[in-house]
């Protein structure tokens, strides 16, 4: 058992701990808590937990893992649908199945692929054919239908299938499909891509050109399917973030037979023609398009300081590789020429997996063997000079991610073929791939890191002189940029002289004669001008038209209107035809709004719609200026009136939504507690409104009531309905209707309840008046006084209920004495409000308030806090964080404190640098280390001992010694790597190095040990003196974290043999040291070293040893290298409480 466990090499994995921590603290948690109930893990594939595609899915031998049940496994199918089979791809599919496949037969799950190649690659005749290959495949070639479909990589015969896929939920994967729009890919749920995209390509360049200010620019553009698809996708993404330069852009396309043709004067028109407006030129073509072009240009002059070429290097060429610029090298390398047009041409290209010394060896061996499999079996040979593609790396990825996808349903119980779960399992999460990070975004798209290349002549090369971080959507400064001929810096957007020449700047001599003309006309402008201004100044005020809102900037939206009444244009309106936001209705014979508004989105407002009805015909001069005179209009405290659409069918007006109602509800409303400080918040809010509305040109509102006195989503109070009157039915069949008694038109005369008694007994100006508006305020605090409409009745002995409405504004105007009013108990309210009330609805308008003294009133009442609602309610909060804060300060230092202990226990599992590194997300590189020194102790007859011993006993005498041990170890420089059995296992140098005091360290420790175990007592045996026997050796090793489950910090080396077999040879009581470890320990008087003999160690031979004593002069001077702390009490800290930290 002890040889077994000396082996020479530790088990060594990579080692990643994510810096998602919170994903990565419910993983470790999970783990912990199984680990302690005693539950054994297989392989968890967590999607979200797992550092790397090695510590989920390990190499092994598929030969000795043979299906557990083949004629009952689940088959997976792959289907690969490609339209060329130019490159195959399916070396990568098989290199990502001989790796999972193991671990799946494990769990009776077995894969198949199905291949199926469309001719036609990316043209027309592949759009008819793509639809009924993947039918074919899906119903009939496979007989449980498709898992995975991997391909096809042309975004138009994506495009074709993505619904087939969507309907029939297939995971799908794919290198190609960029040029899918990101609103279509978010849809397909199914979908992730693995490649680039066109939206990415465009961010990229969009962010160069922004860089360097360029604004002017043209786009030339090739007339196949990418660069038609990224010229689109690049006009789109400038437009989607409105920036200045999608509107400076000028994008041409280069016509089919223009490269082929030996007629050079179409290119030169091009270029000459896109020179009159820019310097700066966007290639979208294959490279030797963009050579010729560059060449073109050269010929033209357009090559020097002031101009500058950017192209994407993504063009889906043969190879698809990384870094396909072969044919731009091949020119540079035998024509002079192009070394100095390549001086011109910044190129974009994505992140290889080469561009990396640290990961160049992976990917090479991961391309050998992909070039292998594809000769060997798939008869085709990379050339010499090619690398494998984007395409074959990004689907070993995905078959690779699909596969963990997979194993994580699995271990949570979901359904594996359940393709929409199996992608939620890979949006959203990275991995480390082949040599370089692999991120998927949110949206299902791989988020490539990319490059901008910059040609360096002295290389003949081109180089990264940008880097694109896509998450963070930064530029970073790689390497500077030669700029082309003499500049010194990037070209600016316009040229001194500007883009013709023609600059005023660069002009000289006598004013030529269309310069005369200018002048002249210029003359003419201003004289007219001064004429028309003052035209204009009085009649700006009518003709102002700011008010006018399309139909197409209004966006409709899910309203809460009654089933079938949603429609932008069939508003609901009232009997006479006026839509007011608050309308009255007869529930319960009381006054309540309207709860269901039409809204719609205008300009990223949420607004009300008002339907207009057939009122209005013809926009009168009056009428413009009462529409300009409410635009104009805006406080916290009236709604915003935007404006007034007439191109529906049904005119309407737009005006502020308020999300909380009318005031009407919010009386009405017995869910919310409507306190004194909630009132007074809404009556401050109606004074400070009407005293603007008194200020303004309207003078009066007229028409206030708690229907037209909206709530927002802050409780700010609001008031509506201004202004307008023209637009609004006449008054006098209301005045007829009071004398009249009509029933029909109840309804109607509730809105009459407000109106003070003045206005009922003569005919009431349009917008009321002041004092009229103050008689009005006076009932909304009976409302608010008793939460009841006005003239409700409070009990059985007060209230007007029972009188008909009509009959009600006919006293009211009738000037009965007593004046009749609304009856309100004096405890309804505080006393100072009820006698405002009073005050507020006076017979004689000239005993009303002014506004302004209105509110002076109101603020003086006891307990009426200035500010609105959200302000008290914000000082109540912070009244209720003070109370909070002592509890939270207890709470955070408990956690503290349990933070502390579990961290602890975290040094003792670990070194502490390297759990430090651990718990800042830090990958724990491995490490070798030149020279450390090694101990190795066992018990002597152990085995015979514990064959008369119980298991309990064993145990207890293992943890009796080994706490011996540890209370000896914590006085050194040392680190104990491990115990198995009996075995104990310490090594000093490591992880930080000490020179040569680590000979010395477990020296000391070794001669410690020995004096403690002398005294040691076993408990089932306490007239038995426990023996040990110790093997130290000192010589390099190499060390670093190794698994996931429970992780530890091991070493490997010959180092660790040698002790181990110095350990295995030495005698009862003595500690055995090698002839390195003598070297160093030789100088020092402190200990004694007697010469053994050679010792045949096994696999080594015979070797030169030493027993190690004590100096009997020199035994006061061995102390500890530390001061000796009692050991931590762990407590009751759970393990969990430890692997998250």
């Amino acid at each position: 058992m002890l040889q077994t466990r000396a082996i020479s090499t530790f088990c060594i994995t990579r080692n990643r701990i994510w810096s998602n921590v919170a994903v990565s603290t419910k993983f470790f948690l999970l783990y912990a808590i199984l680990l302690k109930s005693g539950i054994q893990l297989n392989a968890i594939a967590s999607v979200t937990a797992f550092q790397s595609y090695g510590a989920v899915f390990p190499p092994l031998n598929p030969a000795i893992v043979p299906i557990l049940d083949p004629k009952n496994a689940t088959t997976l199918t792959l289907c690969e649908l490609w339209e060329n089979d130019s490159i195959p791809v399916t070396p990568g599919i098989e290199m990502a199945l001989q790796r999972i496949r193991p671990h799946f037969a494990l769990k009776n799950i077995q894969f198949k692929v199905l291949r199926h190649l469309i001719p036609a690659g990316c043209g027309d005749s592949s759009l008819l054919a793509v639809a009924p290959a993947l039918v074919k495949m899906h119903l009939n070639e496979s007989k449980g239908g498709c898992n995975l479909v991997i391909g096809p990589s042309c975004t138009e015969t994506m495009a074709n299938v993505r619904g087939l896929l969507m309907d029939w939920n297939i995971t799908t994967v794919t290198s190609g499909a960029s040029g899918i729009k990101y609103e279509d890919k978010l849809r397909t749920k199914v979908l992730t891509r693995f490649g680039y995209t066109q939206e990415d390509v465009s961010r990229v360049l969009v962010n160069v050109l922004g860089k360097y200010n360029w604004i002017n620019t043209a786009m030339l553009y090739d007339n196949d399917s990418y660069a038609r698809d990224f010229q689109t996708t690049f006009q789109q993404v400038l437009l989607t973030n409105n920036m200045t330069m999608s509107r400076q852009i000028e994008f041409t396309q280069i016509p089919n037979n223009l490269m082929t043709s030996k007629d050079t004067q179409w290119i030169d028109s091009i270029l000459l023609k896109a020179s009159e407006r820019s310097r700066v030129f966007i290639i979208a073509a294959m490279p030797h398009v963009v050579y010729q072009i560059l060449v073109a240009a050269d010929r033209l002059g357009m090559t020097n300081q002031d101009y500058v070429y950017l192209t994407t290097n993504l063009i889906e060429t043969k190879s698809h590789g990384f870094s396909d610029l072969t044919y731009f090298d091949d020119k540079a390398r035998s024509d002079p020429m192009a070394r100095r047009i390549l001086d011109s041409l910044l190129v974009i290209r994505m992140k290889s997996p080469a561009d990396d010394s640290s990961g160049r060896k992976e990917f090479e061996d991961f391309s050998n063997n992909i070039k292998t499999i594809s000769r060997e079996r798939y008869n085709y040979t990379y050339p010499s000079n090619e690398d494998v593609t984007h395409l074959v790396l990004g689907i070993w990825d995905a078959v690779m991610f699909y596969g963990v996808a997979v194993n994580a349903s699995l271990y949570t119980g979901e359904n594996i073929l359940d393709g929409v779960n199996i992608a939620s399992k890979i949006w959203g999460h990275s991995f480390m791939g082949i040599a370089i990070e692999c991120t998927i975004s949110e949206a299902g798209d791989r988020n490539f890191p990319y490059y901008l290349l910059d040609y360096n002549e002295a290389e003949l090369a081109f180089r990264p002189a940008l880097f694109f971080n896509n998450e963070k959507l930064k530029l970073e400064d790689v390497n500077s940029i030669h700029w082309p001929g003499d500049g010194t810096g990037p070209p600016p957007n316009m040229p001194h002289c500007g883009y013709t020449g023609n600059a005023p700047a660069c002009q000289t001599g006598t004013i030529p004669l269309y310069g005369i003309i200018l002048l002249a006309v210029f003359a003419v402008a201003v004289v007219a001008g001064i004429f028309g201004a003052i035209y204009r100044i009085k009649m700006g005020r009518i003709n102002d038209d700011s008010w006018k809102i399309k139909s197409a900037e209004i966006i409709p939206r899910a309203s809460r209107l009654p089933k079938g009444e949603s429609s932008l244009r069939s508003l609901q309106k009232d009997t006479d035809g006026r839509t007011l936001q608050s309308m009255p209705s007869t529930k319960d014979s009381r006054l309540s709004t309207m709860s269901y508004v039409p809204t719609a989105y205008y300009r990223e407002n949420i607004v009300a719609v008002k339907d207009l009805g057939s009122q209005v015909t013809h926009i009168s001069t009056q009428m413009l200026f009462e529409l300009r005179t409410l635009y104009q209009m805006q406080n916290d405290h009236i709604t915003r009136f935007y404006g007034i659409c007439q191109e529906l069918e049904t005119p309407c007006i737009l005006m502020e939504h308020c999300a909380k109602g009318s005031l009407t509800d919010l009386i009405e409303n017995e869910s919310i507690n409507l306190d004194w400080a909630f009132k007074f918040s809404l009556l401050n809010d109606i004074s400070d409104g009407l005293i603007y509305i008194h200020n303004s040109p309207l003078k009066s509102h007229g028409r206030i009531s708690s229907n037209n006195c909206l709530v927002d989503g802050r409780f700010i109070l609001k008031i509506s309905d201004l202004g307008l009157t023209s637009m609004r039915a006449s008054t006098v069949a209301l005045q007829k209707s009071v004398q009249s008694h009509y029933p029909e038109i109840n309804n109607t005369l509730r809105q009459l309840l407000w109106r003070a008694p003045e206005l009922l007994r003569v005919p009431m100006p349009p917008n009321g008046t002041p004092k009229g508006d103050i008689y009005s305020i006076g009932i909304i605090i009976q409302q608010l006084m008793q939460r009841r409409g006005p003239y409700e009745r409070a009990d059985s002995e007060l209230g007007h209920s029972e009188i008909d409405v009509a009959e009600m504004i006919a006293r009211v105007r009738d000037c009965l004495i007593p004046p009749f009013r609304p009856r309100v108990p004096f405890d309804a309210g505080p006393p100072e409000l009820y006698s405002i009330m009073l005050r507020c609805w006076s017979e004689m308008p000239a005993d009303r308030f002014e506004t302004d003294k209105l509110r002076a009133q109101l603020r003086l009442i006891p307990g009426n806090k200035s500010g609105n609602l959200m302000d008290n309610l914000l000082q109540r909060m912070e009244k209720y964080a003070r109370d909070l804060e002592e509890l939270v300060n207890e709470r955070t230092s408990a956690f503290m404190d349990e933070k502390k202990r579990s961290e602890e226990l975290l040094y003792q599992m670990l070194p502490r640098p390297v759990a430090n590194k651990l718990k800042q997300g830090l990958y724990v590189e491995p490490e070798t280390f030149e020279t450390v020194t090694i101990y190795f102790s066992d018990i002597v007859g152990f085995t015979t001992l514990s064959a008369v011993s119980t298991p309990m006993e064993v145990v207890d005498l293992l943890n009796d010694l080994y706490t011996l041990f540890d209370g000896v170890i914590e006085a050194y420089d040392v680190y104990k790597v491990e115990t198995i059995g009996d075995a104990y296992v310490v090594v000093s140098g490591l992880p930080q190095r000490n020179e040569q005091r680590h000979a010395f360290e477990i020296a000391k420790m070794s001669l410690q040990v020995i004096a403690a175990i002398k005294a040691f007592k076993i408990r089932h045996k306490p007239n038995e003196q426990l023996a040990i026997r110790i093997g130290m050796h000192s010589g390099p090793c190499a060390a670093g974290v190794v698994g996931l489950k429970m992780p530890r910090y091991c070493i490997f080396g010959d180092s660790v043999n040698i002790a181990s077999r110095l350990e295995s040879t030495s005698e009862a009581m003595k500690i055995h040291v090698s002839i390195a470890a003598k070297t160093i320990l030789q100088d020092s008087k402190d200990f004694a070293l007697e010469y053994r003999g050679e010792i045949d160690l096994k696999g080594r031979g015979a070797m030169k040893t030493y027993w190690l004593h004590q100096s009997s002069d020199r035994y006061s001077s061995l102390t500890p290298s530390k001061t000796v702390l009692p050991m931590p009490t762990l407590g009751s800290a759970p393990l969990a409480d430890v692997l998250v930290m």
